[in-house]
């Protein structure tokens, strides 16, 4: 997450992915090992996602990117 003790929280589940040979995978349901559980990020209404499995999670943000 972006710093200790964040509010930020699963909102709606987008779906599920798995990860097979270094690359992500949609999956259907939540029954594979290594399912990765994808929900938006709550309340910040700015494209974040957050990722959920059995190592964790993670907040991805999206960033501007100064070219």
């Amino acid at each position: 997450m972006k710093a200790e003790n964040t509010s930020i929280e699963p909102g709606m589940k987008y779906g599920w992915l798995t990860c097979a040979n270094g690359e992500f995978e949609l999956s259907f349901d939540d029954s594979k090992p290594a399912t990765i559980t994808v929900y938006s990020a709550e309340p910040h209404p700015n494209s974040e996602i957050i990722m959920i499995g059995d190592w964790g999670r993670v907040l991805y943000a999206p960033v501007e990117l100064n070219r």
